[in-house]
């Protein structure tokens, strides 16, 4: 029998979708707490620290995080503090794991990837309506009326596993052929890691950057698969929505970009830009390599807990912002450090990477010689 069959279920059908008890704003609380502070940002799965809150008011571990100004959608595994504009959304009729999370996830992302920006958008009702593909168990009857009770969960996490197993093995492969399986750190990389004799100076925007934006409304319309890349607000793809040929200003690589939401991503590459985001390039030079865009850009992800679609990063407001960045002896941004920290940082990160993927690799086998042991 076909197991494959997919049906349109609404999200309120298929979640309890509700707002937190309590929602802590950013600029007050102390971080360093022993809770996940869930707030908008779209990396660390929406983590901006933690805190230490009255337990009373914790959304459950096991639950889906909904951020309303952009969609963005998270799996907590741990309860949880939240911060302003963020949904709590609860699996109804099965325990919630991270297989079956990221399957939700991906259903979640493509339901709302139609939709345009703004709180608006996603409004409670409007995410509650919503509708999903996921599959159910094929019923003989050609006329079965199906419900949230024949939700496939099996095939969910099966899906999820294989598609999890090819990933390991295109990384796998790709670490070998760019040798970038040789992350062991050197003792200066352990030096630029440790901070330990580094000094920070704050700077505003408006001393650091030189913003500008693009000079035609770019719009969906507009992309056609020919010419530069669109970029415009969102985190879904870092923005870019498409390639279009339509005349407007090309902005240069080695730029920072940052849309109406707070939103900031490096670009090493020519694009083209909405009316309403702007684009940063460093006063009196270009940013040298995507380390350091990296650096700057980590520096100013912090921006997107203070904008929204009711309250937009307009030119006037983020060149009043301030970053703290490692300083030369006469007390410039030392973009020399800047370069040596993204780079000792990405070897942590795909240490961490090939240690998951040896650990997956090794519980896979294990799983197969149990199998194969049983059956003889």
């Amino acid at each position: 029998m076909n197991r494959n069959k997919f049906i349109n279920f609404m999200l309120s059908d298929v979640f309890t979708i509700y707002s937190p008890k309590v929602r802590f704003n950013a600029n007050t609380v102390d971080f360093g707490g022993k809770y996940p502070y869930v707030a908008r940002g779209s990396s660390s799965n929406g983590i901006r620290g933690y805190i230490t809150e009255n337990e009373a008011y914790l959304n459950p571990a096991k639950s889906l995080s909904f951020g309303q100004d952009t969609a963005t959608v998270f799996y907590q595994p741990k309860a949880y503090f939240t911060g302003d504009k963020i949904k709590i959304m609860i699996l109804k009729h099965h325990e919630l794991n991270e297989k079956l999370a990221l399957y939700f996830i991906t259903a979640i992302k493509k339901a709302f990837s139609g939709f345009s920006w703004g709180q608006s958008s996603f409004n409670e009702n409007i995410i509650k309506k919503t509708t999903i593909t996921i599959p159910v168990i094929v019923s003989s009857n050609p006329n079965y009326n199906y419900t949230v009770n024949d939700i496939d969960w099996q095939y969910m996490e099966e899906r999820i596993t294989e598609l999890e197993q090819e990933r390991i093995t295109e990384l796998d492969t790709y670490l070998k052929i760019t040798g970038l399986n040789d992350y062991e750190l050197t003792e200066e990389d352990k030096k630029v890691l440790s901070v330990s004799s580094v000094i920070f100076k704050k700077f505003k925007l408006g001393d650091l950057f030189i913003s500008s934006t693009g000079d035609v409304d770019l719009q969906k319309k507009d992309l056609n698969g020919k010419g530069e890349f669109l970029v415009n607000s969102g985190i879904e793809n870092k923005g870019i929505k498409g390639k279009t040929d339509k005349q407007a200003r090309i902005f240069p690589p080695n730029t920072i970009t940052v849309d109406f939401f707070g939103n900031a991503y490096y670009r090493d590459f020519k694009y083209k830009m909405a009316t309403h985001n702007h684009v940063f390039s460093l006063e009196g030079s270009v940013i040298k390599n995507k380390y350091i865009g990296l650096y700057l850009e980590a520096c100013m992800s912090k921006f997107s807990l203070f904008f929204s679609f009711n309250d937009m990063a307009t030119w006037t407001k983020l060149k009043k912002m301030e970053i703290s960045l490692p300083v030369t002896p006469n007390g410039k941004p030392d973009f020399d450090y800047m370069e040596k920290y993204i780079r000792a940082t990405e070897k942590l990160v795909i240490k961490d990477l090939v240690d998951w993927k040896n650990k997956v690799i090794k519980t896979t086998k294990e799983v197969i010689n149990n199998d194969n042991n049983t059956e003889n």
